[in-house]
Protein backbone atom coordinates (compact mmCIF):
# COMPACT_ATOMS: atom_id res chain seq x y z
CA UNK A 1 0.00 0.00 0.00
CA UNK A 2 2.57 2.34 1.07
CA UNK A 3 4.66 1.69 -1.92
CA UNK A 4 1.95 1.74 -4.31
CA UNK A 5 1.37 5.41 -3.34
CA UNK A 6 4.11 7.01 -2.98
CA UNK A 7 5.23 5.52 -6.44
CA UNK A 8 2.17 7.09 -7.62
CA UNK A 9 2.54 10.83 -6.00
CA UNK A 10 6.37 10.42 -7.06
CA UNK A 11 5.26 10.36 -11.00
CA UNK A 12 2.33 12.66 -10.63
CA UNK A 13 3.67 15.50 -8.37
CA UNK A 14 6.97 15.00 -7.53
CA UNK A 15 9.81 12.66 -6.51
CA UNK A 16 10.03 14.40 -3.32
CA UNK A 17 6.72 14.39 -2.26
CA UNK A 18 6.46 10.87 -3.28
CA UNK A 19 9.34 10.33 -0.91
CA UNK A 20 7.99 12.25 1.59
CA UNK A 21 5.11 11.05 1.68
CA UNK A 22 6.37 7.30 1.72
CA UNK A 23 8.13 8.04 4.80
CA UNK A 24 5.04 9.91 6.60
CA UNK A 25 3.09 6.77 5.90
CA UNK A 26 5.81 4.34 7.13
CA UNK A 27 5.71 5.91 10.15
CA UNK A 28 2.21 5.93 10.95
CA UNK A 29 2.04 2.30 10.30
CA UNK A 30 5.60 1.51 12.25
CA UNK A 31 3.78 3.48 15.22
CA UNK A 32 0.53 2.08 15.04
CA UNK A 33 2.31 -1.52 15.01
CA UNK A 34 4.10 -0.89 18.09
CA UNK A 35 0.73 0.57 19.79
CA UNK A 36 -0.75 -2.90 19.14
CA UNK A 37 2.26 -4.96 20.13
CA UNK A 38 2.33 -2.83 23.47
CA UNK A 39 -0.24 -4.31 26.38
CA UNK A 40 0.79 -2.46 29.21
CA UNK A 41 1.89 0.91 28.57
CA UNK A 42 -0.79 1.26 25.21
CA UNK A 43 -2.92 4.48 26.83
CA UNK A 44 0.55 6.02 27.68
CA UNK A 45 2.27 5.73 24.33
CA UNK A 46 -1.25 6.68 22.13
CA UNK A 47 -1.29 9.77 24.74
CA UNK A 48 2.14 10.80 23.86
CA UNK A 49 1.41 9.87 19.95
CA UNK A 50 -1.52 12.36 20.18
CA UNK A 51 0.19 15.06 22.30
CA UNK A 52 3.04 15.01 19.35
CA UNK A 53 0.86 14.87 16.49
CA UNK A 54 -1.25 18.30 17.79
CA UNK A 55 2.20 19.83 18.30
CA UNK A 56 3.20 19.19 15.03
CA UNK A 57 0.28 20.27 13.76
CA UNK A 58 0.04 23.87 15.74
CA UNK A 59 3.62 24.27 14.27
CA UNK A 60 3.13 23.69 10.97
CA UNK A 61 -0.75 26.14 11.46
CA UNK A 62 1.16 28.80 13.49
CA UNK A 63 1.03 31.39 10.64
CA UNK A 64 -2.27 30.60 9.01
CA UNK A 65 -4.61 33.84 9.28
CA UNK A 66 -7.95 31.36 10.05
CA UNK A 67 -10.49 34.64 9.50
CA UNK A 68 -9.64 34.71 5.78
CA UNK A 69 -9.75 31.37 5.08
CA UNK A 70 -12.21 31.12 2.19
CA UNK A 71 -12.52 34.32 1.43
CA UNK A 72 -11.30 36.13 -1.97
CA UNK A 73 -10.06 39.26 -1.70
CA UNK A 74 -9.41 40.90 -5.21
CA UNK A 75 -6.85 43.74 -4.89
CA UNK A 76 -8.48 45.39 -7.67
CA UNK A 77 -12.04 45.36 -5.57
CA UNK A 78 -10.70 45.72 -2.23
CA UNK A 79 -12.76 49.45 -0.24
CA UNK A 80 -10.77 52.42 0.03
CA UNK A 81 -10.92 53.42 3.45
CA UNK A 82 -12.86 55.83 5.01
CA UNK A 83 -10.60 58.94 4.99
CA UNK A 84 -13.42 61.18 6.88
CA UNK A 85 -12.83 59.29 9.94
CA UNK A 86 -8.38 59.59 9.54
CA UNK A 87 -8.91 63.10 9.51
CA UNK A 88 -10.95 63.19 12.41
CA UNK A 89 -8.45 61.17 14.46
Amino acid sequence: DIGMIALYLGRTVSRFVGFLVGTVLSAIYAYMYMLLQMEDYVLLSGTIGLFVALGLVMYATRNVDWFSVGQHIDNAVRPEPNRDAAQMS
